[in-house]
């Protein structure tokens, strides 16, 4: 375990990716809405380069000359490919499943795409890879694994056994995580063709606290065979790197959105402060007017009662009688009006009340916003905490298998010896033609040599770390 440090980030962003669309197949692919049979699939374009093959054509169309090792088979993608990897490129995960179980041998055979020209091999995948890649949903990584163990330890043409694509392609998904690691724990030291553990591939991504005491603690169970203490605290220190990231922008984006709603708020309470005096300002001059046109009139009557005081003329009289009656219904009339101003001031009291009372709710959600964010904080110490106790554990075993590796490493290198006179045995044997016969058996021949030399490495690589 342990990040990248032979490839820098510079050389890895200059080189082809080994997912790029135009060498390995997508993993955004259409998803198929609802059950369809065999048949229907058959006939659906899938916009990936080509168009799904027929379940009815034969699917044991394979290469005969390509036969891989453990009752492996390999098909080609643009002439044969299998009816169960087409069907994993079109998302549609319950065919896959069926196909799956009553075809086994589809779990176990290749699909390989070959240059046109060249006739190099540009991918291979098995379809445990593709089903990772194309981001299908547990059950039917379960379903393959059930049908073909395997494959869980099986590696595409970049080196990458199930577990890293899962941290490459789902990251997110750490149901799938877990299976993976608990099905193949001796996973998390596997290296792809550039030298990165799984981990290293998913670097960039935030796992919960259970996930990486899982991780960690499958880590040091197999520390007595290539467990390194300086690997671990280089992804515990990027775990926590990115966790003091992620908390510095969630504080930097709540600071923000306090400063908005702040600011927010005063315009609002200023707006509405204007209106409010604007209000009562209008209702006082309105007022006021009134008065002044009362006084005025009842002036004008008390003058015209005055100046006819003496006079008895009956019908001046009556005339006067009626003048007042409208004069009393114009006072009526004010006093109305002013009721409905009273009324009008009194509602805009109580909207001033209910906007200082969203004012209260809006500060008693700060203070919550506010407690939350303690609250985060005080988790974030106690993960921070948890990991640094299990960092000291896993210094503390470290200390004490010490003495067993250097032990191991006089019994590894004696077993080196003996493999590597027993494989030079078997290639003497190959190179006299006591078990191989003609062209296809040279391959073999060919794969005993390589396999010798790949051998070769890892015991060296295993006898270095000891020796460490």
């Amino acid at each position: 375990m342990g990040f990248e440090s032979s490839v820098s980030f510079a050389e890895t962003a200059t080189r082809i990716d080994p997912l790029s669309k135009s060498q390995r197949p997508s993993a955004k692919s259409p998803t198929t809405s609802g059950p369809t049979s065999p048949t229907s699939v058959s006939n659906t374009t899938v916009s990936m380069e080509r168009r799904m093959p027929s379940p009815s054509v034969s699917s044991q169309r394979v290469i005969s000359d390509q036969l891989e090792t453990n009752g492996e088979l390999v098909c080609d993608y643009d002439s044969s490919p299998s009816t169960l990897y087409s069907l994993l490129e079109a998302s549609n995960w319950e065919l896959a499943v069926t196909r799956a179980k009553t075809h086994p041998n589809e779990v176990r055979t290749w699909v390989v795409r070959r240059d046109k020209g060249t006739k190099d091999i540009r991918w291979k995948l098995l379809p445990i890879h593709a089903a990772v890649i194309f981001q299908s949903p547990k059950h039917v990584v379960e379903t393959i694994l059930d049908k073909y163990p395997a494959a869980i330890q099986r590696k595409d043409d970049q080196g990458m056994i199930p577990l890293h694509l899962a941290f490459r392609h789902k990251k997110a998904d750490e149901d799938l995580l877990q299976f993976l690691l608990i099905h193949h724990p001796k996973g998390v030291h596997k290296q792809d063709s550039r030298g990165r553990t799984p981990l290293e591939l998913g670097r960039d991504g935030i796992f919960s606290a259970k996930f990486m005491s899982l991780y960690t603690s499958t880590c040091v169970a197999l520390s007595s065979h290539s467990f390194s203490v300086d690997a671990a605290s280089v992804a515990t220190k990027e775990y926590e790197t990115n966790l003091q990231k992620t908390n510095a922008e969630y504080e930097l984006q709540i600071n923000r959105l306090t400063s908005i709603y702040e600011e927010r708020i005063a315009m609002i309470e200023q707006t509405n402060q204007i209106k409010l005096d604007q209000q009562k300002q209008e209702a006082r001059n309105e007022k006021d007017a009134l008065v002044n046109v009362h006084h005025e009139e009842m002036q004008a009557l008390h003058h015209v009662v005055t100046s006819q005081n003496s006079a008895s003329n009956s019908n001046r009289q009556d005339k006067l009688n009626v003048e007042i009656q409208q004069l009393q219904s114009e006072v009526n009339r004010f006093k109305n009006e002013s009721k409905r101003l009273n009324t009008k001031m009194k509602s805009n009291n109580a909207f001033s009340l209910d906007f200082k009372e969203q004012i209260l709710a809006l500060s008693q959600d700060q203070t919550k916003l506010q407690t939350l964010v303690e609250r985060q904080q005080e988790e974030l110490e106690a993960a921070q905490s948890m990991r640094t106790q299990l960092l000291r554990t896993l210094l503390q075993q470290e200390e004490l298998d010490a003495p067993n590796l250097a032990k191991s490493s006089h019994e590894i290198q004696h077993l080196m010896k003996a493999i590597n006179t027993r494989i030079d045995t078997v290639a003497d044997k190959v190179t006299d033609g006591d078990d191989i016969d003609g062209a296809q058996n040279g391959d073999k021949y060919q794969e005993y040599v390589q396999a010798k030399h790949i051998e070769d490495d890892e015991i060296s690589a295993i006898t270095d770390h000891s020796n460490y």
